[in-house]
């Protein structure tokens, strides 16, 4: 007698001589975890897309992470998922329609990004940005004017103004704006300022009268002196002399001259103060001997003037 024995994968068919394929596939339900491929005495597993066999089991799938290997298409981000995985991209750029692939969001294009001047935009990103130095940017948005005369007074002479974006130098009376510096102006270089002699100050000027003459209520005209007897007329000509003689408190009697295309001025209004000065210290002088010599005449008079009683004896 005789028996007969299929191989593995094999079974014995009903005559017992002949063998068959067994297809585990059927008669194994679930032996492979995907996809079960029935081969003659034998069979195999598959695993779907995204999922590799695991090799230990040969039944078993694993899950493929596509953003840590060769799979990865993404152009910024990559987050895996169950068998697959997805793109994203970082912010300021958006994802193309091929899903793979990030483009630059231009924020500009949407209300300006919210900038209240200008708007430039970088990649992935923007920032705005204000026109003109005169402006801030504030909460990086908003422009606001810079107050640029709480500064140093904006670096002006004398009178800062603030204005939208920028500001501006202006002088006080009697002085003319050169390159940001208030330059005195010499009132006395027009010849009519003065009746008499004009004397140039620091922002302005102010009139003098020759000896025997002093200034009227208008600052401008020059009234003629009267005197009616001779101890008058000298104690008038003492103080006149010495009103005339007077320098002014101003100790700079220069109108200010830096070193700029700006001054234009001519300086025969100090060069006559100067020698209105100097005849003035004279005549005071010349005064002084005078007022003298009349004092003796007069004493010398009334010392030979002969009394009432010497008139009797004669």
């Amino acid at each position: 007698s005789f028996h007969c024995s299929c191989h593995n994968g094999y079974r014995l068919k009903s005559n017992e001589i002949t063998c068959q394929d067994i297809n585990e596939c059927q008669t194994i339900p679930g032996i492979c975890e995907h996809t079960c491929i029935n081969t003659d005495g034998s069979f195999y597993c598959v695993c779907n897309n995204g999922f590799t066999l695991n090799t230990t089991t040969n039944t078993t799938c694993i899950d493929i992470d596509e953003c840590h290997n060769q799979y990865n298409f993404c152009n910024q981000r990559c987050t895996n998922t169950i068998g697959s995985y997805s793109c994203s991209c970082n912010t300021g750029y958006e994802l193309l329609a091929n899903e793979h692939d990030c483009f630059d969001i231009n924020e500009c294009n949407d209300n300006n990004g919210g900038c209240s001047d200008t708007c430039i935009n970088t990649q992935g990103s923007y920032h705005c940005e204000c026109l003109g130095k005169g402006f801030q940017l504030i909460g990086g948005k908003n422009c606001e004017d810079i107050n640029e005369c709480e500064l140093n007074n904006g670096d002006c002479d004398h009178n800062c103004t603030n204005t939208i974006g920028s500001f501006q130098c202006s002088c006080s009376t009697g002085y003319s704006l050169c390159n940001n510096v208030c330059i005195d102006i010499d009132e006395c270089l027009p010849k009519d300022k003065c009746e008499g002699i004009c004397h140039n100050t620091k922002g302005s000027y102010e009139c003098k009268c020759q000896t025997g003459y002093y200034l009227g209520d208008d600052n401008y005209t020059c009234l003629e002196i009267k005197v009616k007897d001779d101890s008058s007329l000298a104690t008038t000509l003492l103080t006149t002399s010495i009103m005339a003689s007077q320098t002014p408190g101003d100790k700079d009697k220069n109108v200010t001259t830096p070193d700029t295309v700006c001054i234009n001025q001519h300086p025969t209004g100090d060069v006559t103060y100067i020698i209105t000065t100097i005849f003035a210290a004279t005549t005071f002088a010349l005064l002084a001997i005078i007022l003298i010599a009349l004092l003796v005449i007069i004493k010398n008079k009334k010392t030979n003037q002969p009394s009432d009683d010497d008139g009797s004896d004669t």
